[in-house]
């Protein structure tokens, strides 16, 4: 959710067959939008109220329009992307099946090599800073890049099980 203009706050919210709604009011009514695809959208991240990123199978699609209209940013590559998390900036992360992650850096996709096992699905992605980037997912998954290699989480507390969504906040 961001903040409106109206003070009041804006979301949106994916699911199958290309489903979106978007909320002006804090969630009190939502409205159906138009994606462009049918793929089903797992993942969504708007960084001011009319900019917004969704995954789409293998696509990241982008709104500079309140999810009025959605365009491709250009095939990944992969086959099931799960999460994204883009800045203002227009750079970005996109993770998915296999271990996959992908750098979005304002024009192309890059692939960049997550050093996860084929057996492990990356659900989430927290694009704090080019230094800072936070994944998680299956078989424990918590993992941490600098932008040019990661560091898995060794904490036995929380390395097992399966990890969905990964957030953070600066205090």
């Amino acid at each position: 959710f961001r903040l409106g203009s109206g003070g009041q706050y804006q979301g949106a919210i994916v699911g199958d067959n290309g489903a979106m709604a978007a909320t002006q009011n804090g969630g009190a009514a939502w409205t159906t939008r138009a994606s462009s695809t049918n793929e089903p959208l797992m993942g969504v991240d708007f960084v001011s109220t009319s900019v917004g990123y969704v995954t789409a199978d293998s696509d990241v699609l982008k709104t500079t329009d309140s999810g009025a209209s959605w365009s491709a940013l250009g095939d990944s590559g992969s086959s099931s992307l799960l999460d994204v998390d883009f800045k203002d900036t227009g750079k970005g992360w996109a993770v998915g099946r296999a271990g996959t992650a992908y750098y979005y850096n304002g024009s192309s996709w890059t692939l960049i090599d997550s050093g996860m096992s084929p057996g492990r699905d990356l659900y989430s992605v927290c694009y704090i800073d080019a230094t800072n980037i936070w994944v998680c997912g299956d078989v424990g998954t918590i993992a941490k890049s600098t932008g040019t290699s990661w560091t898995m989480s060794s904490d036995a507390d929380v390395t097992s099980g399966l990890w969905r969504s990964i957030d953070f906040f600066d205090t």
